[in-house]
């Protein structure tokens, strides 16, 4: 059955790994130490579904198929509510305009997914590292 079964992801992986290491190391210590670990381990594990949550829930295709037709179609229009107010100038308008709203759509698609390996992703190796440094300056502490 366990061959069936698909594998863990790494990070879920490593969250049972340090829970059965500390589980076999707090045993060593006070009962409150203990308790402080689990919740250290359980803030990890409500950090590491929340991360889940966001890469696992995409933003529905009908929302963004409205949303770029709603942007073409108000694009299309601009132009006819603005060429008797500013004449010639409404062509550099509806560029300059056309170019910002494009740009935020672009930006939503990018952050709609923050993890990877992209130059818009969070840096998730640094925020390890910087964990791994803390988790390791308190255990210096302790000894």
């Amino acid at each position: 059955i366990k061959q069936n079964q698909p594998a863990a992801p790494p990070p879920l992986r490593a969250l049972l790994g340090l829970r059965t290491a500390l589980a076999v190391w707090a045993r060593e210590k006070s009962v409150a130490f203990e308790l402080a670990l689990i919740n250290i381990d359980e803030n990890l594990l409500g950090a590491l579904t929340g991360c889940e949550r966001i890469l696992r829930t995409p933003v529905p295709a009908g929302y963004v198929g409205v949303l770029r037709a709603v942007i073409v179609f108000w694009l299309a229009l601009l132009p006819f509510t603005l060429v008797n107010d500013i004449g010639w100038y409404t062509a550099i308008v509806i560029v300059a305009v056309g170019h910002v709203v494009l740009s935020v759509e672009h930006i939503a698609t990018e952050i709609e997914n923050p993890f990877g390996h992209d130059t818009n992703d969070l840096p998730l190796e640094l925020f390890c590292a910087t964990i791994e440094a803390e988790c390791l300056l308190l255990l210096d502490e302790l000894h």
